[in-house]
């Protein structure tokens, strides 16, 4: 038998194993794997969609065509890391074992932010058609962008890590710069979640005229994310509550359980006015 034990484990792949029994069990276990991916792609793809049509919401349909690819890569990539390992120590390949897992993170990665922006957001802006949420104009279109990038870092230091590169500095560096800027950015974060509570429990809308604690009359014409704008009626301005100080304060909302709201205004008349009117 040739020695070729100098060689990386990629570039014997396929080419030499220790015995004929373990080149036979190995495309055993594939075929197997292979023939079991096939059965759950059609009972999955074709057997169960057929079911899911049958439903009155298209949230099951849209996640299993989302899943589609994801599921497939990810089983057989599955089967050819169990099948190889079932080849003794020498011939596992541990660089293929590594490539497989890092596939396996990336599929995973990728089926996780398919799943985040078709059939979450899919579902948040169904919700808030259906329901008062503010949220399809303001919420959505800011988890649409940030939660991907969020999951495609995360995937692809994992996927790094499954190499075998080690990434504890980085992770501890990244941890360190997420507190400093938490702790520097604290007051805006917490306007911003307040703002993001405020959209999703919508206590007010826009429109509604709410009475503050000061006594003032508002009525509401935006709520952002950092400040909610209010026009004084009494004062004939506008008024930027940052949305954190706004949460906390106790706002009765006049417009609720109706819209209808009734707003006295006192006119001064001089009497002489009011005698010359009736003299006429």
């Amino acid at each position: 038998m040739t020695n070729i034990t100098n060689f990386p484990d990629f570039l014997t792949l396929g080419l030499v194993f220790t015995s004929l029994n373990d080149f036979q069990t190995f495309l055993t276990d594939l075929g197997i794997t292979i023939v079991v991916v096939v059965v759950l792609y059609i009972l999955c793809f074709y057997v169960l969609r057929f079911w899911l049509r049958q439903l009155s919401t298209d949230l099951p349909l849209v996640t299993l065509n989302v899943s589609r690819f994801p599921v497939v890569a990810i089983a057989l990539a599955v089967g050819i890391k169990i099948s190889l390992g079932t080849l003794p120590s020498e011939n596992q390949f541990p660089v293929l074992q590594k490539v497989l897992s890092a596939f396996i993170v990336v599929i995973g990665t990728y089926w996780f932010a398919k799943i985040i922006t078709e059939v979450l957001i899919y579902f948040l802006k169904d919700y808030a058609e259906k329901s008062e949420a503010m949220w399809d104009d303001v919420v959505v279109p800011i988890l649409a962008t940030t939660l991907p990038v969020i999951i495609y870092l995360v995937g692809g230091l994992l996927a790094l890590q499954s190499l075998g590169i080690d990434l504890t500095g980085l992770w501890v560096a990244f941890g360190g710069a997420t507190f400093v800027l938490g702790f520097a950015l604290k007051d805006i974060l917490a306007n911003f979640f307040s703002g993001l509570v405020l959209l999703i429990d919508t206590p007010f809308r826009f429109g509604d005229v709410i009475s503050l604690p000061n006594g003032s009359i508002a009525v509401i014409k935006n709520i952002g994310l950092r400040v909610t704008n209010l026009y004084l009626i009494d004062t004939h301005s506008e008024m930027y509550i940052p949305n954190g100080a706004l949460e906390g304060q106790q706002i009765v909302n006049l417009s609720r359980p109706t819209s209808h709201y009734y707003y006295t205004v006192s006119i001064p008349l001089q009497q002489m006015s009011i005698r010359r009117g009736r003299s006429k």
